[in-house]
């Protein structure tokens, strides 16, 4: 049973778009644990994870329009995402950018 590359680019959309979702909720917590008065490493990667998670979310939905949708992109928003506290949104996005990968490789 082969899969199409539009299938999979779907995946790719749904997985982005959880993946951005999720990253928002682990910093908001994160965020909800601090102090605001305290200006700390935690407390800025929580604010850069909830911007990289929004503008993620941001190309899947409107493809090509602020920011292209292509594997190259999620990948690098999803080690981003990993790098700034967002374990499980950045491992479901980078699994959507590797689908990505494999589909224009022709691997799968």
């Amino acid at each position: 049973m082969a899969t199409s590359k539009a299938e999979i680019e779907k995946v790719m959309y749904i997985l982005t778009i959880l993946g951005g979702l999720i990253g928002i909720l682990e910093a908001v917590i994160g965020l909800t644990r601090g102090s605001p008065l305290d200006l700390d490493y935690e407390l800025i990667s929580n604010i850069v994870a909830i911007i990289i998670a929004v503008l993620a979310i941001m190309s899947a939905i409107k493809p090509d329009n602020p920011i292209p949708f292509n594997w190259i992109i999620i990948l690098v928003f999803s080690i981003l995402l990993i790098i700034f506290g967002s374990i499980i949104g950045g491992v479901l996005m980078l699994v959507g950018a590797l689908l990505g990968l494999f589909s224009e490789a022709d691997f799968i």
